[in-house]
């Protein structure tokens, strides 16, 4: 019996039970026993010696267990003896026994006695049977209330415990969208800055725009004026190669030049000064002339190439927007074409500085035919040159 009688006990237990009512038996199984439905709870008389020295007994019944097959009720399990069945002497003790199907005494409780005043009892309902009425003492049914409340106040602690939980997973999400929320407004300034950059560019280009678009009016006034000046510098050359020959046709030249070669060299040496001092003075005006129409198309070109060359360095620094630099190269192609050539030979002036520019006009600068204006390049050798002359006299 000592090595069993700690595995059950019994709870709640009063001090004095009524006499003549029936009274509840609670007990908790305290270290694992094999339990059956041949167990069974008796009252003894204090001083019993062996099992079968019981006053009454009734089957224990298999106490209730949770989910995870322990007691978590504060009861594992309850009996009731009928008032019929219990003791009528007031004057000992008794204690209830729970004793195993091998009849071994698996708990034993404190000692009570019957016959407690009335005044001290009251009447419950049993809660396992609402039809039956139980008798209990106040100081229990206040122990009662107060095991209630402790498990109410255990429940209310952990629903606290998960409301502050669930608090700080809000103040934990509400953080994050705060956080959130303050990167969306800095990402809206942003957009918003972006959008005004975007705005003043916008502007900026527009105005880049209509100055290309002015310059562009301008350049083709340029070209206008250049063409102009060409026409009239072919005009004036024209009329330089066909005012000599008139002056030598209405002088005589060509008869005076005829008797030259074909007159010995003594004879009609008068006609022949004569003839002479015409054609020098035609050269002379015709050089004078020429040297005139050198330094007006040397000046003219010059000036031209220079302000292309403005129009298209600030058209193309300026303006980001014209695409790309292929594109943009074949957009000036043309525009430059009319402007680089030389309106003598035709030569491109681009990439060619203006000594060099100056010094090719005046390479145009050469010896002229006084008969048929011909021009011939500084440097011509001047035996071609009368032989060139001569061509015509013969």
């Amino acid at each position: 019996m000592t090595d069993t009688i700690h595995q059950v006990s019994f709870v709640d237990v009063n001090e004095s039970y009524p006499l003549g009512s029936s009274i509840q038996c609670r007990y908790i199984i305290k270290e694992p026993i094999t339990l059956s439905n041949k167990d069974w709870i008796g009252i003894y008389r204090v001083g019993w010696r062996s099992y079968d020295n019981y006053e009454t007994y009734t089957w224990a019944h298999l106490p209730v267990r949770g989910s995870d097959g322990v007691g978590v009720m504060d009861h594992d399990g309850i009996v009731t003896f009928p008032a019929d069945s219990l003791p009528k002497d007031s004057k000992d003790f008794y204690q209830f026994c729970y004793v195993s199907s091998a009849n071994e005494i698996c708990g034993v409780s404190t000692p009570f006695q019957f016959g407690t005043s009335v005044d001290e009892l009251v009447e419950v309902q049993d809660p396992d049977d609402p039809t039956t009425l139980v008798i209990k003492t106040r100081s229990h049914i206040l122990e009662e209330q107060v095991t209630a409340l402790k498990k109410e106040r255990i429940e209310l602690q952990k629903e606290t415990h998960l409301l502050h939980l669930e608090l700080d997973a809000e103040r934990k999400s509400k953080g994050q969208l705060m956080t959130q929320l303050q990167e969306l407004s800095e990402q809206q300034d942003q957009l918003e800055q972006e959008r005004n950059s975007n705005r003043i560019l916008n502007e900026q280009i527009k105005e880049l725009q209509d100055t290309l678009q002015a310059e562009r009016k301008s350049n083709e006034q340029l070209h206008q004026q250049i063409r102009g000046m060409r026409d009239e510098l072919m005009t004036e050359r024209k009329a330089l190669q066909d005012s000599p020959r008139q002056q030598l046709e209405d002088s005589g030249i060509n008869n005076i030049s005829l008797r030259i070669s074909n007159t010995d060299e003594g004879d009609d040496k008068e006609a022949a000064a004569a003839a002479l001092s015409v054609s020098a003075s035609a050269e002379d005006d015709n050089e004078a002339r020429q040297l005139s129409f050198t330094e007006r198309i040397t000046g003219s070109v010059l000036n031209q190439l220079k302000k292309a060359s403005d129009w298209f360095s600030e058209d193309f620094e300026t303006d980001p927007t014209q695409g790309t630099e292929s594109q943009r190269s074949v957009a000036t192609n043309k525009e430059e074409q009319s402007l680089r050539l030389c309106p003598v030979c035709d030569v491109d002036f681009f990439d060619i500085s203006e000594q060099d520019i100056a010094t090719h006009v005046d390479g145009h600068n050469g010896p002229v035919c006084p008969i048929c204006y011909m021009q011939f390049d500084k440097g011509y050798e001047e035996s071609k040159v009368a032989a060139h002359v001569n061509s015509h006299l013969e």
